[in-house]
């Protein structure tokens, strides 16, 4: 479904007394693509979290305003009613559009995670159908991001390699078809992460800190942070008998309070925002509740988030 008039009029058909008509829709649809053109991780952070928490974001409400006098739009419009069905709105587009298809994962995995608020709290989505079709974006990238060999090429290539001296391998390697090379080093890699998580032991006694640091080996010390197509899977498969445990969200809190992150953390992340006593703009309750496998894909997430988000920043620079 893409983000266009037609999924605003929608929007505004669910949550406003009088929804937008096609001429509207259209009109309010430009401004839309205006917001999000060129739009930074902070800036859609900041949308994500206001949308969710039906509250008006100041800068885009002087944006709109302005809009609206240099376009004729009629401004008696309830804007308390509207901007946030606006931000939302802005948010998948800015999905959509983003630069690069790692971006654009980027604001999908942001948007997922901001989604607590809504799962264990009382956010609101105006379009949950358009929301949850941007879940693919990520999904699609780390498949687009893979190479599969055939395996007689594969074999052949590997052969070759191992035969040659180390003279002689930087030769080799030119000569070698670089979609097979990479369909080699993939089958290496992933290898190595099932190696790594055969060995990772979860500590029933400390099962919160034992989440936390299973979690962060999966998106920091595999040789691929996009390796794993299914984590909650493997995630599952680690916790064994302590899968379905239950654990209040003060809890949670209170054993990482010495896990705080010292850098910036994405205005998305929820969990690790809190553990680090960030709490403005959050409203979820110390008694929600998480099994451990919820919990664990939850800082997964986030702290996969993190990572691609800061290898954008290092790109940048």
């Amino acid at each position: 479904m893409m983000a266009d008039k037609k999924t605003l009029k929608e929007m505004s058909q669910d949550v406003l007394v009088i929804p937008f008509s096609d001429e509207l829709a259209e009109l309010l649809d430009s401004f839309c693509s205006q917001q999000a053109e060129d739009i930074t991780m902070e800036r859609f952070g900041e949308l994500t979290i206001s949308f969710l928490n039906r509250e008006n974001d100041e800068e885009l409400e002087e944006a709109f305003e302005t809009f609206c006098k240099e376009d004729g739009v009629d401004d008696n419009l309830s804007k308390t009613a509207i901007m946030p069905v606006l931000a939302e709105h802005i948010v998948l587009k800015s999905v959509e559009g983003a630069e690069t298809s790692k971006e654009s994962a980027l604001y999908s995995l942001m948007l997922k995670n901001a989604l607590i608020l809504a799962v264990k709290g009382n956010g609101f989505v105006a379009s949950p159908e358009a929301i949850s079709e941007t879940f693919s974006t990520y999904y699609d990238f780390i498949m687009d991001e893979r190479t599969y060999g055939k395996e007689d090429e594969e074999n052949a290539v590997t052969r070759s390699l191992l035969d040659s001296e180390v003279e002689t391998l930087t030769v080799k390697i030119n000569e070698a078809d670089g979609e097979v090379l990479k369909a080699i080093v993939y089958d290496a890699a992933l290898y190595r992460y099932e190696q790594m998580v055969a060995g990772i032991r979860i500590d029933s006694d400390n099962l919160v800190q034992s989440i936390y640091e299973m979690v962060g080996k999966l998106v920091s010390e595999t040789p691929w942070k996009y390796i794993d197509c299914d984590p909650a899977e493997t995630i599952k498969k680690i916790l064994g008998e302590a899968v379905n445990t239950e654990v209040k969200l003060g809890y949670v809190i209170d054993c990482l309070s010495e896990k705080k992150e010292e850098d910036d953390l994405l205005t998305t992340s929820i969990l690790m925002r809190l553990i680090a006593g960030d709490d403005s703009d959050i409203e979820l309750s110390r008694e929600v509740r998480f099994g451990a496998a919820e919990l664990a894909v939850y800082l997964y997430y986030e702290m996969l988030a993190e990572a691609i988000s800061k290898e954008l920043e290092e790109t940048e620079e």
